[in-house]
């Protein structure tokens, strides 16, 4: 039950309110190891939607949410913060540890093609 109501079912991976857990949590500690936060927002997702439909939306999200998590799990936790926006946080490590990995992860969402489901005819 808990991983349901942590869960955005849509993108498969965490949603907002396990991420305001994580960053409610991290608040109330002494954060003697340092944590990092990186941020994804889809540039024009606007017109995706706009453009396609919303059908077309969700698959671009879900393609970008499952790159990021194949570019940075186990290193780092995925979540949904708002519409076209994810959140990731590296426990443990510095942004001089996690820039090149986010840049990498920047590399293959931007070469990353996404397949449309085919519309019904007529």
């Amino acid at each position: 039950m808990e991983h349901r109501i942590a869960y955005d079912p849509l993108l498969h991976i965490y949603n907002r309110d396990y991420c305001s857990k994580i960053i409610s949590e991290q608040s109330n500690l002494n954060l003697m190891f340092p944590l990092s936060i990186a941020m994804v927002d889809i540039d024009h997702f606007k017109n995706v939607n706009d453009t396609h439909g919303h059908q077309a939306g969700d698959q671009v999200l879900y393609t970008v949410a499952q790159t990021v998590c194949k570019e940075v799990v186990p290193n780092g936790v995925v979540c949904r913060y708002g519409g076209e926006e994810l959140i990731i946080f590296f426990p443990q490590q510095t942004a001089r540890q996690v820039a090149p990995l986010v840049e990498k992860m920047r590399k293959t969402i931007e070469k990353t093609a996404t397949k449309q489901r085919k519309r019904p005819s007529g």
